[in-house]
């Protein structure tokens, strides 16, 4: 079945209670992140979601990818894992009723979350110091011997799935792991571009997997040991540590393998070297391990010693001493060998020995006889025919007929040779120039790739911009519905107060009430002018203008006044302190709390507010996902297309590479 997006998987987990079966995750609370979403750190096959328990934290580790045999391939991996004792490794849990999502379960993996610093982060706020530097080298080295001693691979070791946790280094992400007892099939994934082999492919799959990208990591450790400003001259930290794939595409000319090369420190060069040979290694089950550093190291100073010594030997003090045996045993048993001299034995014999007869025979008679001139050329007759049998002897004989059967055929030989040598020249050609077209191909598409990763981030982003006013004003909204409820309830309170005492007042009349110095008929006649109760006016002043210095201005409840001249001072006077008497009584008595009806309706009514806030913010988050989703969908589909005909291409190269393989083993 398909995986949920990394959104609907944030859209689950906003309530824990009710996506997670698991009683740690299901009691836990999430980590907000933008836009109140909960946080997650995101790579190609999952999300990860951190989850809060009490005083733990564990990892909610969602897959994005329905890999091949995910499930069995995890409950391998965890079988493993829990009958071994391992510290770089963090344990987990694959819950295959992970997380309920629109109505699906689909799985997770939970395990403790680590707090702690990435390799590269780590690395890029240290790499100037160089002790630290060689302690991560030797963590590093220590890690990888733990997997070895286990025959474990993690499959995918590169900086983001290094932490270091109070110093010590430990792997996450499991994905590509190999253990015994997964042997025979593909991995899920083939790993980190900067830090894979190129020849990488899904099949390689096995305790070997890792040799590589040791190299890589530990080789750029060391570096930093010794030069830290490497760091800043191989750009390091851009998902990298110094190496990148166009580094493994080019050795000859990276840039970062010179700048190593010129670092003046033998062991550093020797495992700059063994990560070099790495590279022209074609099967990687060849690559040797870190761990067999030492050995490497010894053979090439063992090679670099035995090339350099030339020895020197004085002649003249050299004594050679020898102390005869008995030698009898040689010839004990021994048996005499009789040989068989053939037709061509016969003349070299007698071309060997005619002429020293004919030699002898011509110094007897010039000794014995003194011939005279004219015999002369009667005796050197014999002298061509004896220059003739010389050379009839030597190629009668079977050594030099021998010599020239074998000679025609290492000519022979020696042309096939060079036919063959020309035909695995041009192989090679066609193979290496066949190799460097797919590699540009290759490279052309990752680039168009990359290009469109950068602008899906560029229309995701734009996406979030256009929506983002809305969402932080709808937020500011909610924010103040609190004040806003507060100051409601404070104010309701507040006019019940002013209601109760308004109510009490007008039963307290003037014509029935005795207000000292103000008497009936005055009484009476405030009555006529609207003022029949404490509650009619909220306030009385003497009114002085030019013409009058007496009388009384009354405020009313409704804004109005009206001025009554007939007042004196002393009256006004009784008349306010009557009413401000009143008033103190009955605020004192006024209700100090909303009845539950009335709070009842204040918190119904924000209830409401907050209902429709957060209605409209769902709104505008799900037409940010569904507009962002519609994107990330088009751009998937150009990338997934890309990536099809790199898969293509990368099998069509692996098919000419193995057809060019047989025919230079057939040559």
């Amino acid at each position: 079945m398909t995986q949920p997006t990394l959104q609907e998987y944030q859209e689950a987990i906003q309530r824990p209670d009710l996506c997670f079966k698991d009683p740690d995750l299901k009691n836990g609370v999430t980590t907000p992140g933008v836009f109140g979403l909960p946080k997650v750190i995101s790579g190609g096959f999952a999300g990860v979601f951190q989850i809060k328990a009490g005083k733990t934290s564990y990892a909610a580790r969602c897959f994005l990818r329905e890999g091949d045999n995910t499930e069995r391939r995890y409950k391998s991996i965890h079988d493993f894992l829990s009958r071994k004792r391992i510290n770089c490794i963090v344990k987990f849990e694959y819950i295959n009723q992970g997380i309920l999502v629109k109505g699906k379960w689909y799985p997770i993996l939970k395990m403790e979350w680590l707090e702690g610093e990435t390799l590269s982060t780590y690395i890029e706020n240290n790499h100037h110091n160089r002790d630290t530097m060689n302690l991560m080298a030797s963590k590093f080295k220590e890690l990888v011997e733990e997997l070895h001693k286990r025959g474990i691979s993690h499959g995918d070791l590169h900086d983001q799935n290094i932490m270091v946790v109070n110093g010590e280094l430990k792997v996450i992400d499991y994905d590509a792991m190999y253990v015994p007892g997964l042997e025979g099939q593909d991995c899920s994934e083939v790993g980190h571009l900067n830090y894979q082999h190129p020849e990488r492919r899904l099949s390689h799959y096995g305790p070997y997997l890792d040799h590589f990208s040791e190299w890589v990591i530990y080789v750029s450790l060391k570096a930093l040991a010794i030069d830290p400003g490497i760091w800043d001259e191989a750009n390091g930290g851009d998902q990298c540590l110094l190496f990148r794939n166009s580094d493994y595409q080019d050795p000859e000319n990276s840039h970062v393998f010179k700048a190593l090369s010129r670092i003046n420190d033998d062991n550093l060069s020797i495992l700059v070297e063994a990560l070099r040979d790495a590279l022209y290694t074609y099967n990687l089950m060849d690559i040797p391990s870190i761990i067999d550093e030492n050995k490497l190291t010894q053979r090439h100073r063992r090679l670099a010693k035995e090339s350099a010594y030339v020895p020197e030997i004085n002649m003249k003090e050299l004594e050679v001493k020898y102390n005869p045996g008995d030698s009898s045993w040689i010839w004990d048993n021994k048996k005499v060998e009789y040989k068989h001299f053939t037709r061509a034995d016969a003349i070299a014999r007698v071309a060997t020995v005619l002429p020293l007869l004919y030699i002898l025979v011509v110094e007897a008679l010039f000794i014995l006889h003194e011939l005279p001139s004219s015999q002369y050329a009667l005796i050197t007759l014999g002298a061509p025919a004896l220059v003739l049998l010389t050379p009839v002897s030597y190629w009668t004989n079977n050594q030099v007929k021998e010599r020239r059967i074998k000679s025609i055929k290492l000519g022979k030989l020696e042309e096939e040779t060079r036919v063959h040598r020309k035909k695995i020249q041009q192989e090679l050609k066609t193979i290496t120039q066949f190799k460097s077209r797919v590699n540009e191909d290759i490279k052309k598409l990752r680039n168009q790739i990359m290009s469109l990763k950068n602008t899906e981030s560029l229309e995701l982003k734009k996406i979030e911009s256009i929506h983002w006013n809305r969402l932080r004003e709808l937020k500011e909204t909610t924010k103040s519905l609190d004040e806003m409820e507060k100051h409601e309830r404070d104010t309701q309170l507040k006019e019940k107060k002013a209601r109760y005492v308004v109510e009490k007042l007008k039963s307290h009349r003037l014509a029935a009430s005795r207000v000292p110095a103000l008497g009936l008929v005055k009484g009476f006649l405030l009555s006529r002018q609207g003022i029949r109760s404490a509650a009619d006016f909220t306030d009385i002043s003497i009114n002085r203008n030019l013409f009058l210095d007496n009388g009384a201005r009354f405020r009313f409840r409704n804004g109005g006044s009206t001025v009554i001249w007939w007042l004196n001072p002393q009256q006004i006077h009784a008349l306010r302190d009557w009413q401000r008497d009143l008033k103190k009584l009955y605020e004192s008595k006024s209700p100090d709390k909303l009845s539950a009806e009335e709070n009842k309706k204040i918190s119904q009514k924000y209830k409401t507010q907050r209902a429709n806030l957060e209605k409209e913010e769902m709104k505008v988050k799900e037409t940010i996902q569904e507009e962002k989703k519609k994107t990330r969908e088009e751009f998937s589909e150009k990338i997934e297309n890309l990536n099809k005909i790199i898969e293509d291409k990368k099998q069509h190269h692996d098919e000419e590479v193995n057809k060019t393989q047989s025919t230079l083993n057939e040559i």
